[in-house]
């Protein structure tokens, strides 16, 4: 537990108290306790692992960009009236709000006193709030404002912008934190942000765009170059689908809401690519993106590719005909047939699902057989899949032969 600081007189308070004005605020998203300083005055910083806590940081909507942080000197004096112990307290400028990544350094600070910080979270992107008159009309910044140390920020077109979360370090049940004499001290005994805002839209959104990779859409490709034209958007968790988007920039992207959509779910999407409008599909990928509360998340996609895989779990086929994968029936033998082409995979293990890739876009005949020490066939099974560009597909319908 940490003590308060030895009381000081009222006249060495009004010396002290200029000297915190001079206080300044920096991003300093890497220092430690090990920094050295100037040598001369103290520094404290402010980490968001302190205060964060499961609140998402990120550039997703609905997620907390930025922050600002303001730090507040504790003083304690002798009344000179009744020489009881007298706290005061002096509020420094707030920091220009930085990324939720980033920690804020406060320098020249005094050693010896404790401080205490209180924090503002925005979901607007630091780059885009500031203090009052920060943003001139003609767009440009005005430093002078931007620096004024305002904790009430506004946007870009000057109207305000309320914090959606807040919390403080070193208030309330925490003891604030004692500057050293020299280096660098880590602010800590912060609670973790509370939501006061409304929370935001769960949702998410793909953009096929996202799934280019090496190609591009016609008219903006390099000589040799992939061209795409339209794409189809299917969702495998029976949101709907989209057909003949076009291969252009700047669309909104593909946006997903509703009951379907509960927190901690993974959402898949398979991209289909024309070259041509009403084309044949000829590249795929997939996309994924998993489902948080209050946030818009885009999907991540794989770059799009004329190749695909079959997956065969062949401990189901066992199932499904009254054996089960283990002793005698530990591994199998499969022959993939494409026309009078064939590839034997030999001791395959049976209780992971096997994925047969790179493979083109086609209908391939998988025959998988167990055999004995002794050499005799103990299982055999004939299964056919078609492959997808870009997609893998669970091989069904195995018959027992």
């Amino acid at each position: 537990m940490l003590s308060r600081p030895p009381r000081i007189s009222a006249l060495l308070l009004a010396f002290l108290v200029p000297l915190a004005v001079a206080c300044t605020t920096t991003t300093d998203p890497t220092a430690t306790t090990d920094d050295q300083g100037t040598g001369l005055t103290p520094a404290l910083v402010i980490r968001p692992r302190e205060f964060v806590g499961d609140v998402p940081c990120s550039a997703a909507p609905g997620a907390m960009r930025s922050y600002t942080a303001t730090l507040i000197d504790h003083l304690t004096s002798e009344d000179p009236a009744t020489g009881e112990p007298l706290e005061q307290t002096f509020t420094f400028p707030t920091s220009l709000p930085v990324s939720c990544g980033q920690g804020v350094r406060f320098d020249d600070g005094v050693a010896g006193h404790f401080y205490s910080v209180q924090i503002e979270g925005y979901e607007d992107f630091a780059t885009d709030i500031g203090p009052d008159g920060w943003v001139r009309k003609d767009g440009t910044v005005n430093f002078t404002k931007l620096r004024s140390g305002s904790r009430h920020m506004v946007n870009r077109d000057g109207q305000p912008v309320s914090p959606r979360w807040v919390t403080s370090c070193g208030e309330g049940d925490n003891e604030p934190t004692l500057a050293a004499a020299s280096g660098t001290t880590l602010i800590r005994g912060c609670d973790l942000l509370t939501d006061i805002g409304e929370i935001g839209t769960t949702a998410v959104e793909i953009d096929p765009i996202d799934a280019l990779g090496a190609t591009a859409c016609v008219g903006d490709g390099a000589p040799g170059q992939t061209e795409i034209a339209t794409f189809d958007v299917q969702s495998q968790d029976g949101l709907g689908n989209t057909v003949g988007l076009p291969c252009t920039e700047g669309l909104p992207a593909l946006k997903y809401t509703g009951a379907a959509l509960t927190p901690g779910r993974e959402l898949h999407f398979y991209v289909a690519a024309h070259g041509k409008d009403e084309g044949p599909v000829a590249l795929g990928a997939t996309c994924s993106a998993e489902v948080k509360e209050g946030l818009t998340v885009r999907a991540a996609c794989l770059p799009l590719s004329d190749a695909g895989a079959l997956e065969l779990d062949f401990a189901k086929v066992l199932n499904a005909n009254g054996y089960a994968c283990g002793a005698d029936f530990a591994t199998y033998d499969a022959t993939i047939t494409l026309g009078d082409k064939t590839v034997l995979f030999t001791s395959v293990a049976c209780d992971v699902p096997k994925v047969f890739s790179p493979l083109q876009a086609t209908t391939y005949a998988i025959d998988a057989k167990v055999v004995a020490k002794d050499g005799k066939q103990l299982f055999a099974a004939h299964c056919e899949g078609s492959v997808q560009p870009g997609r893998t597909t669970v091989v069904t319908g195995c018959i027992q032969e």
